[in-house]
């Protein structure tokens, strides 16, 4: 008995159409393709996240900055965080925090007798009450350091978290050679005030250092806390 055909039995081959798009809809397609695109473009070009132009390299800005890099080495977005200006009685000079040279650490040093050594500024990509405790925790677990609590003040309605420090050579047993001799001699007493100005996200560290050869040329809290006042005095701040 011959057997029956698959056409016989019923049964069809189908053909399933692939799916395509009108002429409209392509149109339409890219209608908003090109809607997205130039969308992005003037994102790009119109957003402003505040960072400062750069050209060749070196931060384009006015006047002595104190700038943060907000992005990474090597894709840096720098952000002015404010402004310094000079103190009476002390020279003025700066020098790169790190590597960076757009990053600026300013120094002033007295330009004549004066227990302080040096007042330094720099801004910081930390929150200041973070930098402020870490730091504070970190001296105050040295054993040759010894700190007072943490205090507050107030500048041009910001926060200024501060501390004072103080160390003291550690005691080592005598020098075997001329290198250890010279070691030793480098060694100095240090009395430190390290302030922090709460700019959000970011601050502003301000150091206040005095050297001296023993305890002896310690001075009171207040000649460091005036110098303080001195150098947020000279200290403006970027509100965009």
């Amino acid at each position: 008995m011959a057997k029956k055909s698959a056409k016989s039995k019923g049964y069809r081959k189908t053909v399933t159409k692939k799916p395509y798009l009108t002429k409209k809809e392509i149109c339409i397609t890219v209608s908003i393709v090109a809607v997205i695109v130039i969308g992005l473009i003037l994102f790009n070009l119109l957003y402003d996240d505040g960072s400062l132009k750069v050209v060749n390299g070196v931060v384009q800005t006015q006047g002595d900055s104190l700038i943060v890099n907000g992005g990474t080495a090597r894709s840096p977005r720098y952000f002015k965080v404010g402004q310094v200006a000079g103190i009476d009685g002390f020279d003025m000079t700066s020098e790169p925090v790190t590597s960076d040279g757009n990053v600026l650490k300013y120094i002033y040093t007295p330009a004549s007798e004066s227990p302080i050594d040096r007042i330094s500024v720099c801004a910081y990509n930390f929150a200041a009450q973070t930098f402020a405790d870490a730091t504070l925790a970190s001296f105050t677990s040295a054993e040759n350091v010894t700190c007072s609590e943490k205090m507050s003040a107030e500048d041009d309605g910001r926060a200024v978290s501060y501390f004072i420090y103080s160390t003291v050579p550690i005691e080592t047993e005598p020098a075997e050679d001329a290198a250890e001799e010279v070691a030793a001699s480098d060694a100095v007493y240090a009395q430190v005030l390290s302030a922090y100005v709460d700019m959000g996200e970011r601050c502003v560290n301000i150091v206040v250092r005095n050297e001296c050869e023993s305890e002896e040329g310690f001075v009171e809290d207040s000649i460091l806390t005036g110098a303080l006042d001195q150098a947020l005095a000279a200290l403006s701040y970027e509100t965009k």
